[in-house]
């Protein structure tokens, strides 16, 4: 078993997302970060898990949150479902997204200092939506999107030494049925160093972009529609214990 602990340093957000109403009809996109002042950088604390269960065959398990909150005069009229958060109004945003993600991967080529592999997992992204007028009316509106999204991938391991381990994981989702279509990447590159028997240390890059559009769906018991779009990619700084 292996498990990492570490930082994702984010430089990079790019957030956009349109909630539509069945009353006030097709919103109009939001971005987050120019139009509530939602910073494009963050600090997150990070853990990944990953257990070998032979030569071949692993289990991974990856945990993030991230969240995000800005104080802000709207320059643009804002529509959160059925709100209307008009121009000119002291308003706190806040976004926290949540992400989970289990695979199962296997090693199907292997060499004396490099393998390659697949994988087949599930990537739950968890988003959170905020928005609340600093005045008298307290107007607020709040939107939870969790989405479940089955993802395969592939991934690649080079030993450049005995102690220096070079690591690429790329996952990818894209599907159009019914009133649900969208796709997923997530990528990441790192560089893992044995410093001692049992404990180590990593730094690497991570990339992930979603789009996702949604009509009269159904989730968590919530009706939503919409579209929402979700970029960022950070640095990974992270200590290991291996045994």
């Amino acid at each position: 078993m292996e498990i990492q602990i570490g930082t994702e340093v984010i430089g990079n957000f790019d957030t956009v997302l349109r909630f539509d109403s069945p009353l006030l009809g097709v919103g109009v996109p939001i971005d987050f970060e120019k139009d509530l002042g939602l910073t494009d950088k963050s600090t997150v604390l990070r853990l990944d898990l990953r257990y070998k269960l032979g030569m071949r065959h692993r289990l991974e398990f990856s945990y993030f949150d991230i969240t995000r909150r800005a104080n802000w005069k709207l320059d643009k009229e804002i529509q959160i479902g059925d709100q209307i958060f008009p121009i000119n109004i002291d308003v706190t945003a806040t976004l926290d997204t949540t992400i989970y993600k289990g695979a199962y991967r296997y090693l199907f080529a292997m060499g004396d200092s490099w393998d390659l592999s697949a994988s087949a997992g599930l990537h739950t992204f968890g988003l959170g939506v905020g928005l609340s007028e600093d005045g008298t009316t307290n107007k607020t509106a709040k939107e939870n999107l969790t989405l479940p999204l089955p993802v395969f991938g592939f991934g690649g391991n080079l030993a450049l030494s005995r102690k220096l381990r070079l690591s690429t994981t790329w996952e990818l989702f894209g599907i159009k049925v019914g009133n649900f279509k969208g796709y997923l990447v997530d990528a990441r590159v790192s560089l893992d160093w044995d410093i001692w028997e049992k404990i180590g240390a990593g730094i690497g890059w991570n990339g992930f972009l979603m789009d996702i559009e949604l009509k009269d769906k159904h989730l968590g018991g919530d009706l939503l529609t919409g579209n929402f779009v979700y970029k960022y990619q950070g640095l990974l700084v992270y200590f290991r214990i291996f045994f």
